[in-house]
């Protein structure tokens, strides 16, 4: 009898223990997930919420990047340089970790502390090219033209954007506006082969595969074939 009971109250402390439990999470909060303040959003919501909070302050309408001030003033104000290439630098090291929103939100500071630095709206057209943004990647690298005309790593960017959007015309002719800064520029030379190629300028095509080939960069070997064989039907 003695056993019994005392089997009976280890039961029903087990049974209170289990039922008494923490983990589960409470009911107002259950399928939230906390954003980088701690507070609590839905789940669905979640991505979505920290895009914006990593834009937020920024415009990209019209085509350029321009600063919404009702939001950036609460964010960060203009500031020395060095303020800004800290950001910068610490959207950098988001990248390299994988950490693409985060990156973006750093870059994103680093444009509000130095609007009229070109180098910060490129870290921002970088972000928001590897998030698939090319639009908002195209306007970040036009505004470093607009500051830096004729600024070869802006122009670079700004064919990348092209190129990501689809774009194939405007992309052939930024590309060929790199290599007018840099004419021994193997990636435009190596973009320009299948670009020329899919634009019916076959002859181009060739030698600029055969740049991108000689300065050593990667070009698609099945390409060459192709140009060949429709140079030498007509």
């Amino acid at each position: 009898m003695q056993r019994d009971r005392w089997l009976c109250l280890s039961a029903l402390a087990f049974l209170c223990a289990v039922g008494c439990s923490t983990t589960s999470p409470p009911a107002s909060t259950a399928g939230l997930a906390p954003d980088v303040s701690g507070a609590a959003m839905p789940v669905t919501n979640y991505k979505s919420e920290r895009w914006q909070q990593a834009i937020a302050g920024l415009s990209f309408d019209g085509g350029r990047v321009s600063i919404d001030h009702a939001a950036a003033d609460a964010i960060a104000v203009p500031g020395a340089l060095v303020e800004a290439q800290q950001a910068y630098d610490a959207g950098l090291s988001e990248m390299e970790q994988g950490h693409r929103e985060w990156a973006v939100g750093h870059f994103r500071t680093a444009v509000l502390i130095a609007p009229y630095e070109p180098q910060m709206y490129e870290g921002l057209g970088y972000g928001l090219l590897s998030k698939g943004e090319s639009a908002e990647a195209l306007a970040a690298y036009r505004t470093a033209l607009d500051l830096h005309p004729g600024r070869l790593s802006a122009l670079v960017g700004a064919a990348k954007a092209l190129d990501s959007a689809s774009r194939e015309l405007e992309a052939l002719a930024a590309w060929q506006a790199v290599l007018a800064v840099d004419p021994e520029h193997a990636a435009a030379h190596s973009r320009l082969a299948s670009l020329s190629y899919f634009a019916g300028e076959y002859q181009q095509a060739l030698g600029h595969y055969q740049r991108a080939e000689a300065l050593g960069y990667p070009v698609p070997t099945q390409l060459r074939p192709l140009i060949e064989a429709k140079l030498n039907s007509h």
